[in-house]
């Protein structure tokens, strides 16, 4: 806030000293010998009148050349002059007042601005992951029944083949039992087979 007061006040003086600058340029042309001196012009706020003694008193013997001063006292031109510097002043204080509020909702602005740009992208982030997740769950879900699938048909497959296994050993028994009962039947005779079978 200091640094905005100094700001302004420094804007004043110069818009105050800078009136003069076309004279200065002018007096400064015809003022060469005086290098050493620095060149200050001074717009008195009325014609001249007693409360601006002062300025030509000290400049009549030489209290500003003494100070390193060249003064250049300068009359207005109008009467309005001074109130027209001042108004002047005025105006060059609520621009900046108006451009400084500007500046300020304008980076308001940037900051939601981000702000929203970045709860945009954290959210599409958010959405991205949820559905990437929900992709990986199906591809996980849909593996786990593939392989439920491959299990239950690698066991009914082994359940065949015990099935058709134990069928062909029962076969093998039964043509087995039909041989010897046959051998048996024909070296012995059937009488006595239904006896041993008894």
């Amino acid at each position: 806030m200091k640094k905005r007061i100094l700001a302004l006040l420094a804007a004043g003086i110069m818009l105050l000293t800078g009136c003069g600058a076309q004279n200065a340029a002018q007096s400064d042309a015809a003022n060469s010998g005086s290098d050493d001196l620095q060149h200050l012009t001074v717009v008195l706020d009325w014609y001249p009148n007693a409360l601006h003694a002062f300025l030509y008193e000290a400049q009549e013997k030489g209290y500003f050349a003494e100070e390193g001063l060249d003064v250049d006292i300068q009359s207005p031109a109008g009467v309005n002059d001074a109130m027209s510097m001042v108004a002047a002043l005025l105006l060059v204080v609520i621009a900046l007042l108006v451009v400084t509020r500007t500046i300020s909702a304008l980076r308001t602005l940037l900051i939601a601005t981000a702000l929203l740009i970045a709860a945009t992208v954290v959210a599409t982030a958010l959405l991205i992951s949820a559905l990437l997740l929900v992709v990986a769950l199906l591809v996980v879900a849909r593996t786990i029944a593939l392989l439920a699938s491959l299990i239950a048909t690698l066991l009914l497959v082994a359940l065949l083949v015990v099935a058709r296994t134990v069928a062909l050993l029962a076969r093998l028994v039964a043509v087995v039992v039909a041989a010897t009962l046959q051998t048996c039947t024909e070296s012995l005779g059937a009488e006595a087979i239904v006896v041993a079978a008894c």
